[in-house]
């Protein structure tokens, strides 16, 4: 994801029923490109199924929500 300025950040993965399975960032981040990756693991550290999940995205009073497919 691009951020045009210094913000702080949240990058969340929900399952398809919309439970939030892990957050990936919570941080301040900087301007310009980041990156982030999600192992296929909830916030225990178990494995999730594969399948759709959604991840959403809030910075700077806005949200996107994206879409990803976990195969295993």
């Amino acid at each position: 994801f691009r951020l045009p300025r210094a913000a702080e950040v949240s990058l969340s993965v929900f399952d398809i029923k919309g439970r939030r399975v892990a957050t990936l960032l919570n941080v301040h981040c900087e301007a310009g490109t980041h990156q982030a990756n999600w192992n296929g693991r909830d916030q225990r550290g178990d494995q999730v199924p594969g399948g759709l999940y959604f991840l959403r995205l809030r910075s700077a009073g806005r949200e996107t929500t994206g879409k990803v497919i976990l195969m295993r």
